[in-house]
């Protein structure tokens, strides 16, 4: 796998940007967002992955889903260990707004995910993806992004952290991804 860098997949992100939102200072998610695609509500989780296959953000939809059809996200390439399963951790406390800074970026939101006790070994970085089912993509497990940690990253019998991203945000999380104009 050739990790390079941190993106947010574009098919994903077609569905819910689609959607009618009001609001100055927040998202507004109408009514029936749910039920047509959209993000709010849903169940999201952290895999983790090794370094075999190549991370493309304008991969198609059968490609960016957990143990999706071909692609990276498949099992064989997942990092499974003590206390971080296959199918990966469940964000908590997840929020989807704009980024109080002063880039107003609409940001997906979570607390940072992690694993006490765990042995995990050669964790190059991670896919987010919800757990429901969206209306009318025909893909369960679909990718929302997916964030490089840098290099290989291991734990022996420690606290495996997942530090979502917060310089110069002032929320209570981390940001997971955002997207800025």
């Amino acid at each position: 796998m050739a990790w390079s860098g941190s993106a947010i997949f574009t098919q994903t992100m077609f569905n819910p940007l689609t959607q009618s939102a009001s609001g100055s200072t927040a998202i507004a998610l109408p009514t029936g967002y749910v039920a047509a695609g959209g993000m709010a509500g849903n169940a999201f989780k952290a895999a983790l992955y090794n370094n075999t296959g190549t991370p493309l953000n304008t991969d198609t939809q059968a490609h960016i889903a957990y143990n999706g059809s071909g692609g990276p996200w498949v099992t064989a390439n997942e990092v499974t260990g003590t206390n971080w399963a296959a199918g990966g951790v469940a964000l908590g406390t997840q929020t989807f707004g704009i980024d109080g800074t002063a880039t107003n970026a609409l940001a997906f939101h979570a607390a940072n995910t992690s694993a006490s006790a765990a042995t995990i070994s050669g964790a190059y970085g991670c896919l987010v993806y919800t757990t429901t089912a969206w209306s009318g993509t025909g893909v369960t497990n679909q990718g929302i992004c997916f964030n490089y940690f840098g290099g290989t990253q291991s734990v022996t019998g420690g606290v495996f952290t997942i530090s979502w991203f917060t310089t110069g945000y002032s929320g209570p999380n981390g940001v997971v991804f955002s997207i800025t104009t």
